[in-house]
């Protein structure tokens, strides 16, 4: 299953996507700075943004990390346009189509559901991130 577009979830982004700090705007995640702190501090973490498609996206995108995830360095920052040729252990993400190609333990992540379509039977899905991730880091680390 590939994710879905979101031209079609979100017939009227595209008009907002583009704009220069839209990206910079978006709220973080109740529970993700003590989640990722805490893999960040576990584990050899890499934050991997899709972001070529929408150029505005790649300043507003490492300024919102900068602001918000202070304890990331830029060395551990990847922007690419796709996120096929990526390889690890873990993948977490909001779109199952990032998923798709990954070979290591796949995670689906989103706020709110995007879509209606279910993820592959594979992917781990899960909303309350903080509270999988410590748990996960406790059985695995």
């Amino acid at each position: 299953m590939s994710g879905e577009d979101e031209v079609l979830i979100f017939p009227n982004g595209l008009k907002h996507v583009n704009e220069k700090g839209f990206f910079r705007t978006i709220p973080v995640m109740e529970g993700a700075v003590e989640a990722l702190r805490y893999i960040h501090e576990k584990y050899d973490l890499y934050i991997v943004f899709a972001a070529m498609e929408f150029p505005n996206s790649l300043q507003d995108k490492y300024y919102w990390l900068k602001e918000h995830f202070s304890f990331v360095h830029w060395r551990q920052v990847i922007f690419c346009g796709s996120k096929k040729p990526m390889n690890g252990d873990y993948m977490i993400d909001a779109h199952s189509r990032n998923l798709d190609t990954f070979s290591g333990q796949k995670i689906i992540f989103s706020q709110s559901p995007i879509t209606k379509k279910k993820p592959r039977p594979e992917y781990t899905k899960n909303r309350r991130l903080e509270r999988y991730l410590f748990y996960f880091v406790k059985c695995t680390g």
